[in-house]
């Protein structure tokens, strides 16, 4: 089968190799917490390894992530700076500690970066901003408002299940709390892009944020990223799993893992 140029063998063997990192990663730090009682940590959330890696195979240096103050595999993935020979290395990009709100902080972070293009393009470098359904998001909507007015560029990636089980069971939507169905309404009244994707389909995920992160580099609006995932209560089997539906999709392709 011929090599898809936006998704090249060597990207999807890539991809492959950081989901297992995500996932140890998640599963060291998750088996840490429990150990230790640690009831600060995010062992409710569902596995994000496809999600976590689909969207920082992007970064470049001087780029920013955003993660939770309890979220330390999202906090861990921030790469190494890229050096050049007989030139200074590149900042890297980071991972931030804040008192701000969270959106908020973020969006502060890419206002600063909207100002520092890179030097040999227009191109900007961006912040990503992972949170999840359902977080203490004060004052989110005018966050979002900010963001698109300004252009910044910022990707709001949050890992939900969809759809809401409270919205679900009773019909009605809280427009101040931070879940699928009022974020959705909101940016839908503001147009500002807002992509529910499969939070466990690695190539789909990884499409979303390639297109997302080209638009925010080149000065378009920011964008919200929610990845749909099961949620704790339900057991995936081995084939449902990120791993296992990436390796199956390769395996289609005819690509050695």
């Amino acid at each position: 089968m011929a090599e898809n140029p936006l998704l090249p063998h060597r990207k999807l063997k890539e991809l492959h190799a950081l989901i297992l990192h995500c996932r140890a990663l998640d599963r060291g730090i998750k088996s840490k917490a429990q150990s230790v009682k640690d009831k600060n940590s995010q062992t409710k959330l569902p596995a994000r390894e496809a999600l976590l890696a689909a969207s920082t195979i992007h970064l470049e240096p001087g780029d920013l992530i955003f993660a939770e103050p309890d979220d330390s595999v999202a906090a861990s993935l921030a790469p190494a700076p890229k050096r050049v020979a007989r030139k200074p290395a590149k900042k890297a990009a980071q991972t931030v500690e804040f008192n701000l709100p969270h959106l908020a902080a973020a969006a502060a972070a890419a206002a600063a970066h909207s100002f520092k293009p890179s030097p040999k393009s227009r191109d900007k470098n961006l912040v990503l901003a992972y949170t999840h359904e359902d977080a203490l998001e004060p004052n989110w909507q005018a966050t979002l408002r900010f963001a698109h007015a300004n252009h910044l560029p910022l990707l709001f990636v949050c890992a939900g299940v969809h759809p809401h089980p409270r919205s679900r069971a009773t019909g009605k939507t809280d427009r101040n709390a931070f879940t699928w169905d009022s974020v959705n309404s909101f940016c839908k009244r503001l147009r500002l892009p807002v992509m529910p994707v499969d939070g466990e389909d690695a190539v789909a995920l990884f499409r979303v944020f390639q297109e997302s992160f080209l638009h925010a580099r080149a000065g378009a609006a920011p964008a919200v990223i929610w990845a749909m995932l099961h949620p704790t209560t339900v057991a995936l089997t081995r084939s449902q799993t990120p791993v296992a539906r990436l390796e199956a999709y390769c395996r289609t392709r005819g690509i050695k893992l």
